[in-house]
C-alpha cells in the first residue's frame, strides 16, 4: 500500500512459507490488532494488520480526517498504519493476508466471523470450483449477521447439489468453531466480479 511505501514485507523465494506473504522488511514492524482498536493480538490470532516503520507516510495532503483514521498512536507511542486488512503472523513472524476487514461478519452476540475461515474450508471439496462468504440478515435477532455461502461448482462434476451440502456441512463441522457455522449454502452459474477482477461480495450481499 502506498501508505507504507508500496511494501512493508518481501517473500523471498525457498525461504518463504506457502500462502505467506512474507516477512517484514528491515526496521518495519507488523503486527495484529483487535479491529477498531490498539489491542495486540497473539501469534496465530487473526484481526486487522497494522504497519508501523521508516516507509509509514506523514499523512495525506490537507486531509486531516482521512490521515487520522488510518495513521493512528498507540499506547506504545508508535504510529500504527491501519491497513484495514484482516490477517495474522505465526510464531516465525511470518505475515499471512486473508481478506480486507470490510468483509468481517459480527454476529449478534459479538462473535466475529472471518470469511476467510470458511472458504478455505468449503474451496477444498472436490466438486467446488470457487466459492464466496458474505454476511447475511440474522432473522431471529434484531442485529447482527451470519455468515451464507455462494458457490460455483466445476463444470465436470457429477456430484449432486445436495450431497455436496451434506458434505460441506459435516466439512464445516469438523474443522471450524460452531460460531463458524455457516447458516445457509447457495449454488450460482458464476461469481460476480469487479472491473478490477475480485468477487464483487457487494453484490452477492445485495442478493
Amino acid at each position: 500500500m502506498t501508505e507504507a511505501s508500496s511494501a512493508a514485507t518481501a517473500a523471498a523465494g525457498r525461504n518463504n512459507k506457502p500462502g505467506s506473504v512474507g516477512l517484514p522488511l528491515v526496521n518495519t514492524l507488523v503486527s495484529v490488532f483487535e479491529p477498531g482498536t490498539d489491542t495486540e493480538l497473539p501469534i496465530g490470532q487473526r484481526g486487522e494488520l497494522c504497519i508501523s516503520g521508516p516507509g509509514v507516510m506523514k499523512g495525506y495532503y490537507n486531509k486531516p480526517a482521512e490521515t487520522a483514521a488510518i495513521l493512528r498512536t498507540h499506547a506504545d507511542g508508535r504510529v500504527w498504519v491501519h491497513t484495514g486488512d484482516i490477517g495474522y503472523l505465526d510464531e516465525d513472524g511470518f505475515v499471512y493476508l486473508d481478506s480486507r476487514i470490510k468483509r468481517l461478519i459480527i454476529r449478534h452476540d459479538g462473535f466475529k466471523v472471518f470469511p476467510s475461515m470458511i472458504e478455505n474450508v468449503v474451496s477444498q471439496h472436490p466438486a467446488v470450483h470457487q466459492c464466496s462468504v458474505v454476511g447475511c440478515a440474522d432473522k431471529e435477532h434484531v442485529q447482527g449477521r451470519l455468515p451464507f455461502v455462494y458457490i460455483v461448482l466445476k463444470a465436470d462434476t457429477t456430484a449432486k447439489k445436495k450431497q455436496v451440502i451434506r458434505e460441506l456441512e459435516r466439512m464445516c463441522a469438523e474443522e471450524l468453531p460452531e460460531y463458524v457455522q455457516p447458516v445457509a449454502y447457495k449454488f450460482i452459474s458464476s461469481m460476480p466480479m469487479t472491473p478490477v477482477g475480485k468477487v464483487d461480495y457487494r453484490q452477492l450481499e445485495a442478493d
